[in-house]
């Protein structure tokens, strides 16, 4: 994890969103997923990974990207970051630092 630790909260310099993601069922009895801002966040951000490869005669391309973020409790594994005009679920949530950073593991979303 070359992201870690953070040593000067100057490395926390992209501004991020963090989305909440709600599950309805609507009257055709499909599920609607909706998004809301849960807030916006000073992050250190680091591409860790980028990987393509052929699913059911597909090509597909996952980017991983970790986030360090001041710790939040309200953060967790079911919501979404947007940054840079990009989407990624969040996949992992480690405390760090005695929780007073949050490591965040995502993955792009298409």
């Amino acid at each position: 994890m070359a992201i870690l630790p953070i040593k000067d909260l100057g490395e926390l310099d992209r501004r991020i969103t963090i989305q909440q993601t709600t599950e309805t069922v609507d009257s055709y009895g499909q599920m609607v997923r909706t998004y809301s801002a849960l807030g916006q966040f000073w992050a250190k951000v680091d591409y860790v990974s980028g990987v393509e490869g052929e699913d059911s005669n597909r090509l597909e391309a996952a980017k991983r990207v970790e986030f360090v973020i001041r710790y939040n409790a309200s953060v967790n594994e079911k919501q979404l970051i947007s940054w840079d005009g990009d989407s990624f679920e969040i996949e992992a949530v480690l405390p760090v630092e005695r929780k007073r950073f949050m490591h965040l593991i995502t993955r792009l979303v298409d």
